[in-house]
């Protein structure tokens, strides 16, 4: 015959409850990290489009803008050909920077799948509350 199985002591399961519960706060600080990560890589890439696209509008503005004055000066003043090419450029950075912020402005900072699953886990039972009864019922 065999012998019935032994509940486990009282020790025995908060040990196991505090071992678990380690292991626990461990997942729950990967997955923290982990989330974390993927949104600070949208962000620098997202930065770094503001960036690129500031430099773009300034490497334009000086290259390309400055022949573009001296040819447009052959029809219009030189001041007016300043003007005309400057706009352009400036409406060219000014849509790479929007764009950038734009996405910067789609990036939730929280991470809400850690949120998420510690407001699971703030639903379970705790061990305690199921091992000894409340004082405050009969």
């Amino acid at each position: 015959m065999d012998a019935p199985a032994a509940e486990p002591s009282v020790g025995a399961l908060l040990k196991t409850l505090v071992g678990e519960s380690g292991v626990l706060v461990r997942q729950e600080l990967t997955l923290a990290r982990a989330e974390m990560t993927v949104k600070a890589k949208t962000v620098a890439v997202s930065a770094s489009m503001v960036l690129v696209g500031a430099g773009v509008g300034l490497a334009a503005l000086l290259g390309v803008g400055a022949a573009a004055i001296v040819a447009l000066g052959q029809v219009i003043p030189l001041w007016a050909a300043c003007l005309v090419v400057s706009a352009i450029w400036t409406v060219l950075a000014a849509v790479l920077v929007a764009s950038g912020l734009a996405r910067l402005r789609t990036v939730d900072p929280l991470p809400q799948q850690t949120i998420a699953s510690l407001k699971e886990v703030a639903k379970l039972p705790s061990a305690a509350g199921d091992i000894w009864p409340r004082e405050d019922t009969p």
